[in-house]
């Protein structure tokens, strides 16, 4: 113990005298000029901690969708020291009864410390709502809203006693207002389910819990586009799957509510008075001279790689409120200068647009978009296996009655004669035999993940063309 205690010493008076030792060769390395600097943190959150276990529970639109694989990626580029596991429970054709009887199995195993729970799609049958009604239809429609909602109550009385955070999510809605195949929708549940969104919300309130209503949220953004596109779907051509732009609305919904600082850093440069500082990140060797100014600029979080996805809801989601890489000068002569990161032009700018600050977040060839871009390509792969594998398995079993005998189920292949059921089955097999390469691969994937997220160093020049 005597001997850890001193190792960390040491390593803390080496890391102390690296320090000084930049801060000495970036003082005193600026072409007879003394550049002064100050370095600021970003704020860290206090919605998950490090270590921390967030588990969405839900149906296929959890088990097959995107919103909280965004919800994972935000928090690991911005937040690369906070390790944050993001769980998925989402099964296909879940109803509330269903994901209660599965809850000890994939929900309290895990231990999260938060659940976010999203269900309802369901529940509500929307085959019952056509514009065709009787007194049958009716009683079917009372009966599963009535069902719904004491399902969601034994989920929550279950989880109060074993989770700390709560969250509630809206059911999305039906697309029942584009004209996709040039047809309408024959369905129009979005009544109902407005209905279901609102008892999810009043349970919120009831219980103080948090709850987002993505439901509103997807309709108000599918109506204002529509306008112009009638075959614009927020939702997907199924109309009750939304694609990834559908989740990644959600996703930033859910983000806006925990109120995240849009800064990931903010290099503020005075070249009158020969001063750099750097909000959440680390300067290294600033050179301010006549017609160029250099530095080198350790980076703690990266962008969030979602330009190309929002290109056509920027109305709705600017990228200035979510992603912020500000490098601001002062006191540059008037002229033309050209931005360079790595030796790589970015673009040219007057020397007033550098006073106002240039947001970088808006050019996706710089090296932290890029490297954010790998991030991201690992973080899904690992999230597609989880979905279409891992949890496919889970869904197999739950809906066919699998159970863990597989030498009894490989004799059943042979005897079984329903095509649909032979078709599971075989499905089922292949994936629990190959689960130990799925599992790894996982472990692979992260492992890159966090060795990309390491912070990099980037070379800057700003030279006046």
């Amino acid at each position: 113990m005597r001997f850890f205690h001193k190792l960390y010493i040491n390593k803390n008076i080496k890391k102390s005298c690296y320090f000084f030792l930049l801060l000495a060769i970036s003082l005193f390395s600026c072409e007879e000029k003394r550049v002064i600097y100050g370095e600021v943190d970003v704020p860290q959150p206090d919605h998950f901690m490090n270590g921390e276990k967030v588990c969405f529970l839900g149906n296929s639109i959890t088990q097959a969708g995107y919103f909280h694989y965004y919800i994972d990626l935000f928090h690991k580029i911005r937040y690369p020291n906070k390790r944050i596991k993001v769980i998925n429970a989402g099964i296909s054709g879940n109803q509330t009864k269903d994901a209660l009887k599965r809850i000890k199995r994939d929900v309290f195993a895990s231990t999260p410390s938060c659940v976010a729970i999203m269900l309802g799609m369901n529940d509500v049958g929307v085959y019952l709502h056509t514009n065709k009604t009787n007194r049958y239809k009716q009683r079917e429609i009372e009966k599963r809203f009535s069902s719904y909602q004491q399902g969601y109550q034994k989920i929550l009385n279950a989880l109060k006693k074993r989770v700390s955070q709560i969250e509630l999510l809206s059911v999305t809605p039906y697309e029942q207002t584009a004209y996709l195949d040039t047809t309408e929708s024959i369905y129009h549940p979005n009544q109902e389910l407005k209905k279901y969104s609102e008892f999810t919300s009043e349970l919120a309130l009831d219980n103080d819990y948090a709850f987002l209503n993505f439901f509103d949220s997807l309709i108000e953004i599918n109506k204002k586009m529509q306008e112009t596109d009638s075959t614009f779907t927020i939702i997907g051509k199924d109309r009750i799957h939304p694609g990834k732009l559908g989740h990644l609305v959600m996703a930033l919904n859910y983000l806006k509510s925990k109120n995240y600082p849009d800064t990931i850093f903010k290099i503020s440069i005075d070249a009158n008075k020969d001063s750099i500082k750097a909000y959440n990140g680390n300067i290294i060797n600033p050179k301010i001279t006549q017609g160029k100014i250099s530095f080198k600029f350790i980076q703690h979080a990266l962008p969030f790689p979602i330009n190309a996805l929002l290109k056509d809801l920027k109305p709705f989601f600017p990228i200035k409120k979510i992603n912020k890489e500000i490098l601001q000068i002062k006191g540059l002569e008037q002229g033309t200068y050209k931005i360079a990161i790595n030796g790589k032009r970015v673009s040219s700018f007057n020397e007033k647009d550098f006073e106002k600050g240039i947001n970088l977040s808006n050019y996706t060839d710089t090296p932290q978009y890029r490297k954010a871009l790998k991030v991201a390509d690992l973080l899904l792969k690992k999230h597609e296996i989880i979905a279409f594998k891992l949890q496919q398995i889970k869904f197999l079993r739950d809906q066919w009655g699998f159970d863990s005998d597989i030498d009894q189920l490989k004799e059943e292949v042979v005897s079984a004669k329903e095509s649909r059921y032979l078709s599971a089955l075989e499905e089922y097999l292949t994936l629990v035999k190959e689960k130990p390469i799925y599992i790894k691969s996982i472990q692979k994937l992260e492992e890159g993940v966090y060795q990309l997220l390491k912070p990099s160093i980037y070379k800057y020049s700003i030279t006046l063309l």
